[in-house]
């Protein structure tokens, strides 16, 4: 038995599947598996692998096996809701970098950076809907995102104990005509400032930013993408004595 069919048994033996996990299911959806992999010789291990674990989860349907034919296998995964109520998603690993470096000795070597993405919604916008509607709209967001087909509308900075970091608020307008914002990293502007507070001072944060408190330090503006943006820079004191800088910016009136 190979390395790869193994690693797929192993799944099926702690897959949560929502019919028996024994029985003639379990033994026609390890038949498939088996034959998915024949099938797919030119992918790699670890892809095949994935690839084939997520269908085995997909395919089951109220006690019965589906077929993979007109299934919708959602890029983004329902995880949940967490303490605040906002309602989580996730995305299994992706590769997003793939190819071949030279180190300074002349040796090569395979690199492959892989990642996962994790988005919280509220659930105003999800219980007007339904989960199934909200994954297809952040799988619409992403096209928008690629296409860079957004609009910036807010700028939020955060600043504790000398470390930075930079959100940017995106409106997406979705082919239906419905607009959403999206709050998303700014990876050129992370100087670590996000991973210093704890979720507890982040909630703490945000109700207080909601709440009009914080000491206004001053205002400045800024050039971004060629819209002047003006922030309101303001400091907080959270309960443990953490300070924060934050700055929220918005685009400037004409």
């Amino acid at each position: 038995m190979s390395k790869n069919t193994k690693r797929i048994e192993q799944y099926l033996e702690h897959a949560r599947l929502t019919q028996p996990e024994n029985g003639p299911h379990r033994a026609e959806l390890r038949r498939e598996v088996l034959r998915e992999i024949e099938r797919n010789q030119t992918m790699s291990a670890r892809n095949r692998a994935w690839r084939v674990g997520l269908a085995i989860a997909a395919v089951v349907c109220g006690g019965a096996i589906a077929t993979a034919v007109g299934v919708r296998i959602y890029r983004y995964q329902f995880q949940g809701q967490d303490d605040e109520g906002r309602y989580v998603f996730e995305t299994g690993p992706e590769v997003v970098y793939e190819g071949v470096e030279t180190d300074p000795n002349g040796a090569e070597r395979h690199v492959q950076v892989v990642t996962s993405r994790t988005v919280t919604m509220s659930p105003d916008h999800v219980e007007e809907s339904s989960v199934e509607q909200a994954q297809l709209d952040l799988e619409e967001i992403d096209r928008l995102r690629e296409q860079d087909d957004r609009d910036l509308m807010r700028i939020i900075d955060t600043e504790v104990a000398g470390q930075s970091s930079r959100t940017l608020v995106h409106r997406y307008t979705l082919s239906d005509g419905r607009a959403l914002q999206m709050g998303e990293n700014d990876r050129e502007n992370n100087g670590g400032g996000a991973r210093v507070l704890d979720s507890s001072q982040w909630k703490e944060l945000h109700d207080l930013a909601k709440a009009g408190d914080g000491e206004l330090v001053g205002t400045y503006e800024e050039q971004i993408d060629g819209v002047t943006f003006v922030f309101e820079k303001k400091r907080f004191t959270l309960v443990d004595g953490t300070e924060v800088l934050r700055s929220k910016g918005v685009p400037k009136d004409d």
